[in-house]
């Protein structure tokens, strides 16, 4: 009876193992470019983002569109058939989403303040971004979902939500394809307005 039991616990743990590629998505490559695109939309088209949260949100299996950063099959085929992404990153890119995964992004690489989201949590409960806002210091705040990569690296899907104050927020998420050395962006589309 103990051998079925670690037979059957090795078996689940190898199928279990084989589902993801064994490859750290988040290395220095990685992670500089994706600081790159970020800085690229806070220049072009956030120029009144005003503090950037330091931790990305995590990013969920799934195909509705609630204002949390969530992918599934169905919208990934869509994106490939609509040639935003190669149908051969359908599965690489799923493979990666993780609803634990955050990463902290590098305030030494970002070019807009940063806040910690503790931080950003105690104002909140304080009610003290309101005051911020009405003093001029803060027009709106962002924050950037865990970034998801093609294969060869060239293209990235994350989300990106957007804090004027209150009942005033947006979100999007966004597909950026690295062509000729420049990351530009080839899907945009509205997640939610409140």
């Amino acid at each position: 009876m103990k051998k079925i039991i670690i037979l059957i616990s090795v078996l689940l743990y190898s199928c279990s193992q084989g589902n993801k590629p064994n490859e750290n998505y988040y290395d220095s490559t990685n992670l500089t470019n994706y600081h790159n695109v970020i800085n690229k939309l806070l220049k072009e088209k956030f120029k009144d983002i005003e503090i950037v949260v330091m931790e990305t949100k995590v990013v969920h299996r799934g195909d509705t569109l609630d204002g949390s950063p969530k992918i599934g099959y169905a919208y990934l085929n869509y994106y490939a058939d609509n040639k935003k992404i190669n149908t051969e990153d359908v599965e690489y890119i799923y493979n990666q989403i993780d609803s634990t995964s955050t990463i902290m992004l590098d305030s030494t690489k970002i070019e807009t303040k940063m806040m910690d989201k503790n931080e950003l949590h105690r104002l909140f409960k304080k009610n003290r971004l309101n005051d911020l806002k009405k003093e001029g210091d803060i027009k709106s705040i962002a924050t950037f979902s865990t970034p998801l990569f093609s294969k060869d690296k060239s293209k990235i899907i994350f989300w990106v939500d957007i804090w004027h104050g209150p009942l005033n927020a947006c979100g999007y998420v966004f597909i950026v394809s690295q062509e000729k050395g420049e990351w530009k962006i080839v899907e945009q589309t509205c997640t939610y307005i409140s």
